[in-house]
């Protein structure tokens, strides 16, 4: 089975720590709390506790561990180099083991999406669909219910607009041949957001590139190992390898957080492939028949955590946009704070997810604007629970989905 992460964790890595606290004031969880068990800093000394067995998994320790966004804004400020990431999935793996990690039903319905055949997952999203437009989602009497079952908030997070996923395996360069590539597809994505998927396809077909769609690729496994279920994260993760073998193409994704976890895979020939779609449309020659039309409005960017703290390719976006004529493009105010809406986050830790949340919403209203723009479906989708049904709704927006409306060949 393929591993994720390059090494076990070590006691050097343990002890890399040296509590200097440069990572409090990073931390949007510690900023809310202001309690030193919210912090990384905090944590570290739980996990340092937890993994040398001076302390056992409790209920205590998983609570404050669940309340970390993950967002890995920490790593970049710690002077000494402490890869926190690793060090909390290693310990969320032993807190899922000794079963202290969250079992809410909103996040087992999540972790089943994730992992069941991409057959069910398009069955399932039409059906949440057709739902939608019977009304069946969203109403008010029908909310107490969803809460009685478990399952409240995950029905806030849906989508307004559900479009699945059904692609063909390949989709041939139109024009003048530059290359070719492969499409991971995400188990969110293509569940409830094919249109960024379709966008992806026409805009890299327009620019020359074929598409390979691998059929048997799986969910990337971000949300098991996150959540502590290595298990499942590797065997995923075996199946992705074998599922985009055979070739050096580039692995486009759509969705930063997929994106972050699928770079980090141990196996660096496959790691060192993948790359998000804007920072691939920011590093190729355009023909010079592909043009973009104008488009006036204001664009406000979401930089996801993953996006920013992990790939470091943040900036390919605000780029990716600037090509379009007429298109105001501002950085959503306070970007380098987390917005909640990260992997299973919402469904954990519903209040905290919210209270971040909160700014961003106040942001668009001070900003006006037409489009909040974000290359990560989790923190798209989490937003657009917080707008839905504000006077004036922006449209969020994968930032590809707009190059695509625009572009003219």
């Amino acid at each position: 089975m393929a591993d994720i992460s390059s090494a076990p964790v070590s006691r050097a890595d343990l002890d890399r720590c040296v509590a200097c606290g440069l990572c409090l004031p990073v931390c949007p969880t510690y900023q809310v709390t202001k309690n030193e068990n919210a912090s990384p800093r905090g944590r570290l000394a739980l996990i340092r506790g937890l993994l040398k067995n001076e302390l056992p998994p409790s209920p205590e320790i998983a609570h404050h561990l669940s309340l970390c966004l993950q967002c890995r804004r920490c790593e970049a400020a710690c002077p000494a180099g402490v890869e926190y990431g690793r060090l909390i999935d290693a310990a969320n793996q032993k807190l899922e083991q000794a079963g202290e990690t969250s079992k809410t039903r909103s996040v087992r319905l999540l972790r089943w999406l994730a992992k069941t055949s991409t057959r069910n997952r398009r069955l399932l999203g039409r059906t949440v669909r057709l739902a939608r437009q019977f009304g069946l989602i969203g109403l008010g009497h029908l909310g107490g219910l969803y809460r009685a079952f478990g399952i409240g908030t995950a029905m806030d997070e849906l989508p307004r607009n559900i479009s699945t996923f059904s692609p063909e395996e390949f989709s041939p360069a139109i024009g003048t041949r530059q290359g070719e590539v492969a499409l991971f597809a995400g188990c969110i994505n293509s569940m409830f957001d094919g249109d960024t998927l379709r966008a992806t396809i026409n805009v890299l077909n327009k620019l020359g590139f074929d598409v390979h769609v691998p059929a048997t690729q799986q969910c990337c496994g971000a949300l098991f190992q996150h959540d502590g279920d290595s298990a499942s994260a590797k065997e995923l993760a075996a199946r992705n390898l074998e599922a985009f073998s055979g070739s050096d193409m580039p692995i486009i994704n759509v969705a930063s957080g997929c994106g972050a976890h699928l770079s980090e895979y141990a196996d660096s020939n496959f790691a060192n492939r993948v790359t998000d779609i804007s920072a691939f449309l920011d590093s190729i020659d355009w023909p010079a028949d592909c043009r973009l039309a104008k488009l006036p409005g204001k664009a406000l960017v979401q930089d996801p955590c993953s996006l920013r703290n992990v790939l470091r390719q943040e900036k390919t976006v605000y780029r990716l946009l600037g090509r379009i004529p007429g298109l105001m493009v501002q950085a959503l105010p306070n970007n380098d704070v987390c917005c909640g809406g990260a992997g299973s986050y919402p469904l954990r830790e519903p209040v905290m997810a919210s209270i971040l949340r909160s700014p961003k919403i106040e942001s668009f209203h001070a900003e006006n604007a037409d489009y909040i723009v974000s290359a990560n479906i989790g923190c798209a989708l989490h937003i657009a629970a917080g707008v839905r049904g504000e006077k004036k709704e922006p449209e969020i927006v994968h930032p590809i989905v707009l190059i695509d409306r625009q572009l003219e060949t």
